[in-house]
């Protein structure tokens, strides 16, 4: 999912869905094109998960999301057995009320600054700063 057509060409070997809806409808939009067993949900605003933290979730199985202790957050590897539910969420919502719902939710622990997200310029100068 990319809301920004300059970032299309820097991606030539994704697949790219568009989508300006809300949270939901773009994670649904994202959701149809997949033809694999499970979806990872990778955000673009959260510099400070890498490849490793990303290796972990594939590699848990079943369903999994970052989790600091407190909140349960994206990366998180979604097997499509969650699709429909996800197919019904509306507004500006994403997965995760329903994967803190799981009781077999794989929770990859990290430590809380990495679940910091980037929505402003003065987010990342303040990431920077720390």
């Amino acid at each position: 999912m990319i809301a920004d057509p300059d970032v299309e060409g820097l991606l030539p070997e994704f697949r790219i869905v568009r989508c300006c809806g809300t949270q939901s409808q773009s994670l649904q939009a994202g959701l149809s094109q997949v033809r694999d067993n499970a979806a990872m949900i990778v955000l673009g605003d959260m510099p400070n998960i890498d490849a490793d933290i990303i290796r972990k979730i594939a590699a848990a199985p079943g369903p999994a999301a970052l989790w600091d202790g407190t909140r349960i957050c994206p990366p998180a590897s979604i097997p499509r057995a969650l699709f429909t539910r996800i197919f019904s969420l509306t507004g500006d919502v994403g997965a995760r009320d329903l994967l803190r719902s799981l009781p077999d939710l794989n929770r990859v622990q990290v430590p809380s600054h990495l679940l910091k997200d980037i929505d402003h310029r003065r987010d990342l100068d303040e990431d920077l700063s720390s």
